[in-house]
């Protein structure tokens, strides 16, 4: 379904965002790319969509080289950012609609796959209120709706859960299961969450700095580090880098198949680990080797991640930022002003970014909770809409009001 030859982008600053990457995705597969921040995941996937151009190699979807026929292969993929790319100042509905023309459906058409993806992803009763009246989860689940508007055989999600609280994720996460299930979607991700790897995932490749390490399955990737970990803490780096030659010394033992470090942390990778772990603290009393605590677990996807890259997810600790939209707008200079009523109105009524989940969040089908009472207060400056704003529409008049406002 997606192949990968040779594919490398380096740009014009001279940083190199992958360098020959090679992949084969198979039709109805869930794929993820699993890497830490500035991986390269993005441009990767930024490439595939046809909204850059690579440096050298190439690459072909369901077939369809977009040298020859871009068009087609656009027709052929959906894509959904880690940025929402629905609008606020329309409804739920009306951003589906305008999906759909944007690909030049029939209108019946547009008609009858809107009111699909509402039910399939149970905004039904959100769905003529405006965006900006959702919680994240719910602006998430219509991004990817907008994304199956013209019923594409592969579905790009880049980050698709970031920002989203634990509730949230696990909902989006049965909806993505349902589309690959259910409709046979070939599904690529990106992803910095071990967890969302192994769950969603049949195979992961793990990507770091613009090179792809390792691919295979979840269990398959875990199986090749040995089965057990025995992990060792230390208070700080530099007590590790003290004793950094003594722990070498393990990568001679027999019963060690690998070590890992990183940061304030020792990994041996060994098998039955219960039966070497006396040995192991034995062999390290005796080179009076000094640590803050031992841990024994079997080995992880985070494990994995170490031995191919010489650094810790779990570790490394992510900017993860769901910024309320208002805000990154103000700091660009919108709003003159006036928008911090909107913001102090917003967050009054509790749309302060973080995500409003319905307590069904098990079932694919479940509805989310919405706000959408709207701002109240001082409606009169942002065009008076009264009742008509609180019940999360605007007039045409309203709207060029407003418009001319943000002008001045």
């Amino acid at each position: 379904m997606i192949l990968i030859d040779n594919l490398s982008k380096t740009y014009s600053s001279g940083v190199r965002a992958i360098h020959q990457l090679n992949l084969r995705v198979e039709e109805g597969e869930i794929f993820g790319f699993l890497g830490s921040n500035g991986a390269g995941k993005s441009t990767t996937i930024k490439i595939l969509t046809t909204l850059s151009r690579p440096s050298s190699g190439s690459f072909s979807i369901a077939g369809v080289d977009p040298e020859k026929n871009s068009k087609k292969l656009r027709e052929t993929i959906g894509y959904v950012a880690q940025e929402a790319g629905v609008d606020y100042f329309l409804t739920g509905r009306e951003n589906l609609v305008l999906q759909g023309r944007l690909y030049h459906l029939p209108f019946a058409l547009i008609q009858k796959r809107v009111k699909e993806l509402l039910e399939l992803f149970g905004l039904g009763e959100s769905a003529d209120s405006l965006v900006s009246t959702y919680s994240g989860g719910m602006q998430r689940k219509l991004d990817i709706a907008t994304a199956l508007v013209h019923r594409p055989r592969v579905l790009f999600l880049d980050e698709p859960t970031l920002g989203l609280d634990p509730r949230s994720r696990l909902n989006l996460w049965d909806y993505i299961r349902r589309l690959n299930k259910e409709f046979g979607m070939t599904i690529f991700l990106t992803t910095h969450y071990l967890e969302e790897a192994e769950k969603l995932a049949g195979r992961i490749g793990i990507l770091d700095e613009g090179e792809l390490k390792v691919i295979g399955t979840p269990e398959g990737l875990k199986a090749g580090m040995g089965g057990d970990s025995i992990n060792f803490v230390f208070e700080s780096s530099a007590q590790l880098d003290a004793q950094s030659e003594k722990w070498n010394q393990f990568k001679q033992k027999t019963y060690v198949d690998h070590l890992a470090s990183d940061r304030n942390e020792v990994r041996l990778y060994v098998r039955n680990g219960k039966d070497v772990l006396l040995k192991v603290l034995a062999e390290a009393e005796s080179m009076k080797l000094e640590t803050a605590t031992v841990s024994f677990s079997r080995a992880n996807l985070d494990d994995v991640f170490l031995k191919y890259t010489g650094r810790s997810l779990e570790n490394k600790k992510e900017a993860e930022t769901a910024e309320p939209w208002w805000k990154k707008w103000q700091k660009s200079g919108g709003g003159n002003g006036d928008w911090k009523k909107w913001q102090k109105n917003s967050e009054d009524n509790g749309e302060t970014g973080e995500t409003k989940e319905s307590s069904d969040a098990a079932s694919p089908a479940g509805s989310d909770a919405s706000d959408s009472s709207g701002p109240a207060g001082e409606t009169k400056e942002w065009g008076g809409a009264g009742n008509d704003w609180q019940s999360g529409k605007w007039s045409a008049e309203e709207m060029k009001e407003w418009w001319a406002k943000q002008k001045k």
